[in-house]
């Protein structure tokens, strides 16, 4: 009994080691296999990275390319934008030349010629614009003004007499002017003293008796009065209507201006004449007056 159960015991301890040495095999051999897993995932890494570096040069490389190509391109853009530039300023230039040269050529041009003035007899004559019809002392719109209320004085005091009003004064001949053309008899001298110079009031205006009713205007209580006895009419045929007017010279203190009408004298056959004549303005406290009226 006792050799059966040392006989199994062997046996049992034979088969024990027979299996932990084919375990113990079997793991050396998944060992092995696991480090060739192991060297080939080493591998495949090293494989990557090399690729990866690889593509991270070819990269670099493209960049570079990139960057000398930019380079190129931004040079090539200075040189054509500078030349750009140079072509404008030369074109500038030129401008400034040929404006310059026609310049030189206007005022060459413009320059008399000694030679032909001295071997041209005839005198060159000028156009004369509007700006040339005033003068540095007087302008014609000046002198028209006072030429037109002088002629107002004729037409509408002179040669007939202005709007009257009320009942006749002291006799049937004499009335009162309407306020609405004088006020007063002020206003009537003030009238006359906007258009005429201090010489013609004082021998013409001023002179008169201003309450002496046998005159043709005068004062009475301050009032403007019209005599019509004096206010026969009167044969004028001279017509002012578009009259022309020429500064002959002026100076700071007088003109002296040419005045150009027309005239239709009464006849058979009655014929349209011009009619010229010379008057006078004076400066006086830095206003331009008539030295007589406009007849």
């Amino acid at each position: 009994m006792k050799a059966k159960l040392l006989i199994l015991a062997t046996v049992l301890s034979v088969a024990l080691l027979t299996s932990c040495e084919i375990k113990i095999v079997q793991n050396e051999e998944s060992l092995d296999t696991s480090s060739t897993e192991f060297s080939e995932a080493d591998v495949s890494i090293e494989n990557k990275g090399s690729s990866s570096e690889e593509k991270t040069d070819k990269k670099s490389e493209k960049n570079e390319k990139n960057e000398e190509s930019s380079k190129k391109d931004t040079g090539n853009d200075k040189a054509s934008s500078s030349d750009k530039t140079k072509s404008e300023s030369e074109k500038k230039n030129e401008s400034s030349e040929s404006v310059s040269d026609n310049k030189q050529e206007a005022e060459s041009s413009s320059k008399p010629d000694k030679n032909s003035s001295e071997s041209s007899s005839e005198p060159v004559k000028e156009n004369k614009t509007e700006a040339d019809k005033d003068n540095k002392y007087v302008s014609e719109k000046t002198l028209r003004k006072l030429v037109d209320k002088s002629l107002d004085c004729l037409y509408n005091l002179e040669l007939s007499t202005p709007r009257t009003v009320g009942e006749p004064i002291g006799n049937e001949d004499i009335y009162q002017v309407d306020t609405a053309v004088f006020k007063d008899y002020d206003d009537f001298q003030d009238y006359f003293a906007s258009i005429y110079c201090q010489n013609f009031m004082d021998t013409v205006i001023n002179a008169l008796d201003s309450t002496d009713s046998n005159q043709k205007y005068f004062c009475k209580d301050g009032m403007l009065c019209v005599n019509y006895k004096h206010s026969g009419s009167k044969g004028y045929y001279v017509d002012w209507s578009d009259y022309l007017l020429e500064i002959v010279s002026a100076s700071a203190t007088e003109c002296e201006f040419i005045l150009t009408a027309t005239i239709e004298e009464p006849a058979d056959n009655p014929v349209k004449e011009s009619y010229s004549k010379t008057f006078r303005a004076v400066c006086e406290n830095g206003e331009w007056r008539l030295t007589a009226s406009i007849y």
